[in-house]
């Protein structure tokens, strides 16, 4: 069977670990990623303020297909790749791809006839592109999806569109990216075996958890990178790609997962998210090493369920106040070697009552990639919580080398 985990400490540590992020907003600044209080979560300065965070990748998203009449050209505007971020950000990036549409090799030869302007609107959160001639042109963002920029990052539908010399993008983009960097002390390079991530966005309505949480990827290396992940992409040793996001809504724990032994002192943690919402949030972002038994399992579980704290509706209480649902649940570990109880009680006791840790009834498993993250959490068997009660444990006898003892364990959501 598989053996349990914790995750208790947070080897990020504190702000002076945490050496940049895409652009905060005031009320909810980066700070916020190192607290367990409820309602505090970082949330990244979007582009309907003036901020924003997107990245045009050379061989992603660096083509524009365009028809004047004469068939389709393609449009190769890779010299604009790179990270747009901070003050208008997204306006600073239409202009980039602007002039790289306009460039000398595309009004030449087999290239445009006419010049064109790519535009953002703060207010509106689109982007658009015109004619500068007012000549109607068509854009085959059908037939050519592949590393089409309109679609793949500015929010123009994959659909083809003629008969106009101006197009508005179909969705709204405040940005398309959400970072955070860590920097640990030289000689103090961190090796976690789990880094549980809580994500959330608002103010839009695509509610695809694909589109909106499903890729998220972390990075890490010896060497520094910049703001651009595809530096990143391209050339750190270690890649871990996190979870999806669990389908029950009661818990949105997404981790990232390794074995790998060695330590790194930069770490770049990327959330692409193509997506229509205003203002994309972290709750937690914690980097932790795992406690687990070297053979033991936990022997039993009990009240495991989804606690539903809001108050039965009565006579005297017919509008309780809506708490949020959590995991509880209660471990039994019988006999386990003392070495391996102690160091998990101990551990548990000093961290898991006063600050957050996740737990995973079946850590190995995940780890083997036998038992996948987002189901586990959707069982309630993984997630990040807190230690509620301990017993007393059993130490004596002719079997003084094993322990026994129980442990209650409850969710926490930020």
């Amino acid at each position: 069977m598989a053996r349990a985990g914790l995750f208790l400490t947070d080897l990020f540590g504190g702000d002076g670990v945490l050496s940049g992020t895409s652009g905060e907003t005031p009320e909810f600044p980066r700070s916020y990623l190192q607290t367990d209080l409820p309602g505090q979560m970082y949330q990244q300065w979007e582009a309907q303020e003036g901020g924003g965070s997107f990245e045009l990748t050379a061989g992603t998203n660096d083509r524009i297909y365009i028809n004047e009449g004469g068939g389709v050209i393609t449009i190769n505007i890779s010299g604009a790749a790179g990270w747009y971020g901070g003050w208008n950000a997204a306006i600073n990036l239409a202009a980039a791809i602007q002039a790289e549409l306009n460039t000398a090799a595309n009004q030449s030869g087999a290239g445009l006839s006419d010049q064109y302007s790519v535009g953002y609107s703060p207010t509106a959160r689109k982007f658009s592109i015109s004619n500068d001639s007012n000549n109607a042109f068509t854009m085959p963002n059908a037939s050519n999806p592949t590393q089409n920029v309109m679609t793949l990052l500015l929010g123009f539908d994959a659909t083809n569109v003629s008969g106009s010399f101006v197009y508005l993008a179909n969705s709204e983009r405040s940005s398309t990216q959400t970072w955070i960097q860590y920097t640990t002390p030289l000689g103090s390079e961190i090796a976690p075996n789990l880094i549980a991530l809580i994500l959330e966005s608002v103010g839009g309505t695509d509610t695809s958890a694909a589109s909106l949480y499903n890729d998220v990827t972390i990075f890490a290396s010896n060497s520094y990178f910049g703001n651009a992940s595809a530096a990143w992409e391209a050339s750190a040793p270690l890649t871990i790609n996190v979870s999806d996001r669990p389908s029950e809504a009661e818990n949105t724990l997404q981790v990232g997962i390794t074995s790998n032994a060695t330590g790194y002192r930069y770490w770049f943690v990327r959330w692409n998210h193509v997506d229509d919402h205003a203002y994309h949030r972290i709750g937690i972002c914690r980097a932790m090493a795992a406690i687990s038994s070297s053979t033991r399992t936990v022997r039993e579980i009990s009240d495991q369920d989804l606690f539903v704290r809001t108050p039965p509706r009565t006579l005297e209480n017919q509008h309780p106040v809506i708490l949020k649902s959590e995991w509880r649940i209660s471990i039994e570990l019988e006999r386990w070697e003392s070495a391996d109880y102690r160091a998990w009680m101990v551990e548990a006791k000093r961290y898991g009552r006063a600050s957050g840790m996740v737990f995973a009834l079946n850590w190995t498993d995940v780890l083997s990639g036998s038992l996948q993250a987002d189901d586990e959490a959707d069982k309630g068997f993984l997630f990040y919580g807190t230690i509620r009660q301990f017993s007393a444990d059993a130490y004596s006898g002719n079997e003084s080398d094993y322990m026994s003892g129980q442990m209650s364990l409850g969710q926490l959501r930020p």
